[in-house]
């Protein structure tokens, strides 16, 4: 899981957050891999409704109602943006080849 590495993200950008948010519901519905604990993934999503966070090119794919049920499982796949697909295939390829305590 990349918990650690998002947590220490958001510290030096809290937008960065919804990054997180996006290629991890890229990764789970997508590619049937989990890149966030499901708690992590859940405060992420309740911090950014308490937080009001947004992010510049990615808060057009959050709502609220997706934020409050902790999914983006409605969000089609071509409506991801490219760069959060191969970023996501990236993190997932590091995974198998240095295991899964990245």
């Amino acid at each position: 899981m990349y918990d650690h590495i998002a947590r220490e993200s958001y510290k030096q950008s809290p937008a960065s957050v919804i990054y997180w948010i996006v290629i991890s519901s890229y990764a789970y519905y997508f590619r049937a891999e989990s890149l966030l604990s499901d708690e992590t993934y859940d405060k992420m999503c309740k911090l950014v409704l308490d937080k009001k966070i947004t992010h510049r090119r990615l808060s057009y794919l959050i709502n609220d109602d997706r934020l409050r049920a902790g999914s983006l499982f409605d969000i089609k796949e071509f409506e991801y943006p490219l760069y959060i697909v191969r970023d996501a295939e990236l993190l997932i390829n590091e995974r198998k080849w240095y295991g899964k305590c990245v």
